[in-house]
């Protein structure tokens, strides 16, 4: 994201494609 939070986008996509 263009945002702050581009990591924890980051580790969100990576935790979605554990599930």
């Amino acid at each position: 994201s263009i945002t702050n939070g581009h990591l924890q986008d980051i580790q969100n996509l990576q935790n979605k494609a554990m599930q």
